[in-house]
């Protein structure tokens, strides 16, 4: 019996490991993974049991599979440091107890559908660096749209959660309204650099 096939796994952690590559195998039906850590490996493979999904420094390449923003259960998605490039429809995210979502360090711009951002969740840790946030601001983050300003609803964003925000490197030119004081209450890491 290989490893991804043992009845009572809950979680797996085989990061940094990068000589391990391929294809993830099939998992059973009545698998009980929740967490599966990838991060630093070479696999791929699409898997829906997921509540965690952490394909960070990985250096996968071409466009993200739509099919990662349909995974229903996920409560973190790390896809940060890698080369994904292309847009990124966030308005098909369909788990509404995401609260860790990283798509920095990749050649990405984040579109989003405004019908599909009322229900989305309060985030903890949000890192859109180098995201090409220049044109517009990320309508399923709210449902409008600036140009090149941070715009004032996005201040109320996660005010008591939210811990982690990164919009480094999106040639963002600064807030629609002046800010004397941060509103998020937990901020521990807020990088604007390079915009």
């Amino acid at each position: 019996m290989g490893i991804f096939q043992l009845p009572n796994l809950r979680f797996l952690s085989i990061r940094f490991n990068p000589y391990l590559m391929g294809y993830l195998p099939e998992f059973h039906q009545g698998s009980h993974l929740e967490l599966l850590l990838l991060e630093g490996t070479n696999f791929s493979g699409n898997h829906t049991l997921f509540i965690s999904l952490d394909l960070g420094f990985n250096r996968l390449h071409g466009p993200i599979p739509e099919s990662i923003f349909t995974l229903p259960n996920l409560e973190t998605l790390n896809l940060h440091k890698n080369l994904f490039r292309g847009s990124v429809n966030v308005g098909l995210l369909r788990s509404r107890s995401l609260v860790s979502f990283q798509l920095t360090g990749n050649n990405l711009s984040v579109i989003g559908n405004i019908n599909d951002s009322v229900a989305l969740p309060k985030f903890q840790i949000l890192g859109l660096g180098g995201c090409n946030l220049s044109g517009e601001f990320p309508s399923f983050l709210h449902g409008q749209n600036h140009l090149g300003h941070i715009p004032k609803w996005f201040m109320n964003l996660g005010t008591e959660t939210l811990w982690y925000l990164d919009l480094f490197g999106n040639f963002l030119t600064g807030f629609e309204q002046s800010v004397d004081i941060l509103p998020w209450n937990n901020l521990r890491y807020l990088r604007l650099s390079g915009n």
